[in-house]
């Protein structure tokens, strides 16, 4: 085991799911879900979507400035919160990480001027305090691949309100940030534990790459 995930016993094989947004990680997160060894948790759209009677997430994309960083604690605390509970299966699929939250779309608010460095730094100290806690820490990260086109065709079909006008420079952006953070990963000795799926093919061609990865976890857990 690596130095990304500290030497503590788990009760279960923790596995982060990224990629882009409109990647299709709930596709890849269904599928796996059918296993009975696998325990799935999704990103709370509905919880971000009614925080207080407000719509952080829609907020946060009709006015990033004002909604970045309390929409961004949201995601950390509920990243925290899943990652977090007690697991009711040997594996634990989780949409994201608190890592991927940083490093991808924590940077890209950053860099578009939604956050200032205050509230970034904040953002930083919150991270680092809930990712002390050693199930917060994934044993493997599976990367969904996809070119931003692809993911912008797939984010306009299925028709999410708060998505319809995400511009297509935020996914590219994404794209961006998300190579440069698994890079970052790779040379500090870790891509033992990445695994990548190119997901730009049609669903009936990637259900064998996803049984592939599903045999690549399984023996994480020998």
């Amino acid at each position: 085991m690596s130095s990304f995930v500290k030497d503590y016993a788990s009760s279960c094989l923790l596995v982060s799911v990224e990629g882009n947004i409109g990647s299709g990680k709930s596709t890849f997160l269904s599928y796996c879900g059918q296993d009975p060894i696998v325990e799935v948790l999704q990103e709370p759209i509905a919880k971000w979507s009614n925080v207080g009677g407000v719509n952080l997430l829609d907020n946060f994309y009709k006015d990033p400035k004002v909604w970045a960083y309390p929409f961004q604690m949201e995601v950390l605390m509920s990243l925290f919160d899943q990652y977090t509970s007690e697991p009711v299966r040997p594996i634990r699929m989780v949409e994201r990480s608190l890592w991927s939250a940083r490093h991808c779309f924590q940077r890209s608010m950053s860099a578009s001027g939604s956050l200032d460095s205050t509230t970034s730094a904040l953002l930083d100290q919150f991270h680092d305090t809930v990712a002390s806690h050693w199930r917060a820490h994934p044993h493997a990260i599976v990367y969904l691949t996809t070119s931003p086109d692809v993911s912008y065709q797939r984010l306009r079909a299925r028709g999410r309100p708060e998505e319809m006008n995400v511009p297509l420079k935020y996914l590219q952006d994404l794209d961006q940030y998300h190579q440069e953070w698994l890079l970052d990963l790779q040379a500090r000795n870790m891509a033992d534990e990445i695994f990548t799926i190119d997901v730009d093919r049609p669903l009936p061609e990637l259900h064998h790459a996803f049984d592939q990865c599903m045999s690549n976890l399984r023996l994480m857990l020998l």
